[in-house]
């Protein structure tokens, strides 16, 4: 079997940017389909048990530049940060959404029932209207 032909400087770090470009986004997506699987609750987010490290195989280890990796892991890392911080205020919204409507409701219940207090007669009135 003859030799792949050798490639230049200029190419090889061609190549082994792009590989680290493509571990690094393989680990972004990765990280953002475990995030949204949590948070929609349809699929068992799918960690490694403890003791079980996962490891490439050796063939595509060496195809791998070792700066590729750190690289690929503060890039989900920072992922992971950002859909995090996301969910966090997407939260905090819905939250701040639910005590309006609560607050409407309570507001509306109050005035009905001063209303009731005040003239009955009126809120009896009121009632007849709204059947």
């Amino acid at each position: 079997m003859p030799q792949p032909p050798e490639l230049s400087p200029d190419d090889k770090a061609y190549v082994e940017e792009k590989t680290r470009r493509m571990v690094a986004l393989a680990a972004v997506k990765r990280i953002e389909r475990i995030v949204l699987d949590y948070r929609s609750g349809g699929a068992p987010v799918d960690f490694a048990g403890r003791g079980l490290p996962r490891e490439l195989p050796p063939a595509v280890r060496e195809g791998v530049p070792p700066r590729a990796r750190r690289v690929a892991g503060f890039a989900a890392m920072w992922k992971l940060q950002q859909l995090s911080r996301q969910y966090r205020e997407e939260r905090a919204a819905a939250a701040r959404a639910a005590r309006r409507i609560a607050l409407f409701f309570l507001v509306l219940l109050v005035t009905a029932f001063a209303l009731y207090l005040a003239a009955p007669e009126r809120f009896q009135g009121l009632l007849r209207m709204f059947s």
